[in-house]
């Protein structure tokens, strides 16, 4: 498992080139601003973590994917205003979590994810608009949460998930039609 909680950690990492992490990758810290120097990452055989950075985007994890079903995390990023470096996922997960992330407009960097086994959790991202990153997960979903995205206008982007087993859906004002 890898652990960055510093600019500076990552940075020595990033030097050795490494192209796989067998094991987790978590990258937490208000002193991270920066994952460029990550791009050598292909393949993550774990989980990654991403929580309590000052990154404003995640150009670093473009070459990224999972070489078996992984888990992905972004939390709590108050400075996250861009997840596209993210569009090479399109590994099965276990699960997918993006919450309190203020800046985040869109999640269009999931758009290349079709399959999630277990959990979706999209919560409390202010300013998102639109699950639109969403839309080609079209396998059976166990537990998918939509809470208190205050901007959401719409739920397209769920249309061809063909089965939900606990759907939550809480504090979307924005949102007129669950059509």
């Amino acid at each position: 498992n890898i652990v960055f909680e510093t600019q500076d950690q990552l940075e020595e990492f990033a030097l050795n080139k490494y192209y796989k992490i067998i094991g987790n990758l978590t990258v937490g810290g208000v002193d991270v601003t920066n994952s460029e120097s990550l791009n050598t990452l292909k393949f993550i055989d774990g989980q990654i973590h991403i929580y309590g950075t000052s990154l404003k985007n995640l150009n670093g994890f473009s070459n990224m994917n999972f070489s078996n079903e992984g888990y992905l995390s972004i939390v709590n990023n108050p400075y996250l205003e861009n997840i596209d470096g993210l569009q090479n996922i399109s590994a099965s997960l276990l699960g997918l979590d993006c919450r309190l992330n203020p800046m985040i407009k869109n999640i269009d960097g999931f758009r290349n994810i079709s399959h999630v086994t277990n959990m979706i959790d999209i919560s409390e991202n202010e300013n998102l608009n639109n699950l639109n990153g969403l839309a080609n997960i079209n396998q059976y979903v166990k537990y998918l949460t939509i809470h208190e995205n205050i901007l959401l206008t719409n739920t397209a982007g769920l249309a061809n998930i063909p089965k939900i087993s606990d759907f939550s859906f809480v504090r979307n004002h924005s949102v007129i039609s669950l059509e």
